[in-house]
């Protein structure tokens, strides 16, 4: 998995790469929306790789948990999407505000 996610990242990032020095965020407008996408699809994929493979907090080869907590039926699944989702929300408004300072403080006043 950790091949697959730094695959991405490259794939991500080359194509955004090739997006602006080619100007076609600007000819194709909506093309910054299917690359929001991939990114938060990049993320999520993060998030799996470092929490089940990497630190083995969700894995099967973490240590048993006391019963009524988060085990690995269904509850772990459900468990798991929630904190994904938040996961990749909280990334989102990070990427968000960055966007937003770095057009009002850093390309309004350098062209």
């Amino acid at each position: 998995m950790k091949r697959l996610v730094i695959t991405t990242l490259c794939a991500i990032l080359l194509f955004h790469a090739w997006a602006i020095f080619s100007g076609t965020y600007y000819r194709i407008w909506w093309l910054d929306i299917p690359m929001h996408l991939a990114g938060g699809a990049w993320i999520g994929l993060l998030f799996l790789y470092l929490f089940t493979e990497r630190w083995n907090v969700f894995s099967e080869k973490a240590p048993p948990v006391p019963n009524g907590t988060f085990g690995r039926g269904l509850k772990h699944r459900v468990g798991l999407f929630l904190l994904l989702m938040g996961f990749v929300a909280l990334a989102a408004v990070l990427w968000e505000s960055y966007e937003y300072l770095y057009d009002m403080f850093i390309a309004e006043r350098h062209g």
